[in-house]
């Protein structure tokens, strides 16, 4: 809607009504001039792909429909007196805020071609929105930083494949190293890519293993789809919100339901605390102490994040968490001794 009206109004003040190519040059020569950078005859004739002299024909009908367009001889640079007469785009705060987060949030990726990508597609939404809003832009972006969230390199991991065969559902082929078998090519049908507790994980269907799985993303090293070309569909059935709804990281295991009992010190955390895993809290006890009862997958996870914890923490079910609880704090006596 907003880009009709603006292209309507420069046809309607260009002067050429319905003209296929001026109205778009146009637009393009102001949106150069309103970035900020330096914009002369030949950089602007090099933007819109044609000669120095339809650029200053340009020029000058902007002028004369009241773009008040000028040579900037310090800079050596043409500018526009003033905001744009109306709006190309506009984003809010909140818009910026989210924006910024996510600019940061992939930074902390580390991954170079979407950085360059999401890069690229940022500095085009700053050329057409106002000054002053990109200026809030820019102070939303050095309030924010996302340091520390990914917790592995992943600028050698070709997400872009990984993406692009989940998009097509393609069948692939990986060069992927396990902790248990090390690495081998292997074939898999991606369904998703999942950022869980820090650690990019790609979900899988894995035809060896008959079953759905979680690979790590940085440990991928190439992927490309399966030759003779083969697709293949998601089950109807399937959710990634269901299968990642017992977590308490990336791994998985079998079903398990625990029973943990925390200290009063740590009610204020606990009750703050947002677990990946169905749980309730019971009400304090005479003396403070909180019960978490949940189900999760697997236990060993769930064992680190109660060490983590330390003295706040009993494990009062099962009896199978207690024992991993209790032989991992001896060895680490052991070696610390």
């Amino acid at each position: 809607m907003m880009y009709n009206y603006s292209t309507n109004l420069l046809r309607q003040t260009v002067g050429q009504p319905g003209a296929p190519t001026t109205v778009p040059r146009a637009m393009m020569v102001l949106v150069a001039i309103m970035s900020g950078k330096r914009c002369s005859l030949e950089s602007l004739a090099d933007t819109c792909k044609c000669t120095t002299k339809t650029i200053q024909r340009t020029l000058d009908k902007l002028r004369d429909a009241g773009f008040d367009i000028y040579y900037d001889y310090d800079r050596k640079s043409y500018a526009l007196d003033g905001e744009m007469p109306f709006p190309v785009l506009s984003i809010e705060l909140a818009e910026a805020t989210a924006l910024s987060l996510a600019e940061s949030t992939l930074d902390a990726l580390g991954e170079p071609d979407l950085n360059r990508a999401l890069d690229n597609a940022l500095e085009k939404i700053q050329h057409v929105i106002p000054r002053r809003q990109a200026k809030d832009w820019h102070g939303c972006r050095n309030a924010l930083t996302a340091e520390g969230l990914v917790k592995r390199d992943y600028s050698k991991a070709p997400i872009h494949a990984i993406i692009a065969a989940i998009r097509e559902q393609k069948v692939v082929e990986v060069d992927y190293e396990s902790i248990s078998s090390g690495r081998r090519t292997r074939q898999f049908n991606p369904y998703a890519v999942a950022f869980l507790n820090g650690f990019w994980m790609v979900i899988a269907y894995d035809p060896w293993h008959k079953e759905v799985r979680k690979f790590a993303l940085d440990r991928v090293y190439d992927c490309r789809p399966v030759t003779p070309e083969r697709r293949f569909k998601i089950p109807e059935d399937w959710s990634l919100k269901e299968y990642l709804a017992l977590s308490v990281g990336v791994l998985s295991g079998e079903p398990t339901k625990i029973k943990l009992r925390f200290q009063p010190e740590s009610r204020v955390f606990l009750e703050r605390r947002l677990w990946n895993f169905p749980h309730e809290l019971s009400k304090p006890d005479s003396t403070g102490r909180v019960i978490l009862t949940g189900e999760v997958s697997g236990l060993e996870e769930i064992s680190r994040e109660i060490l983590r914890w330390g003295r706040f923490v009993t494990v009062l079910e099962p009896p199978a968490l207690r024992e991993m609880v209790v032989s991992e704090a001896r060895q680490i006596l052991k070696n610390n001794e």
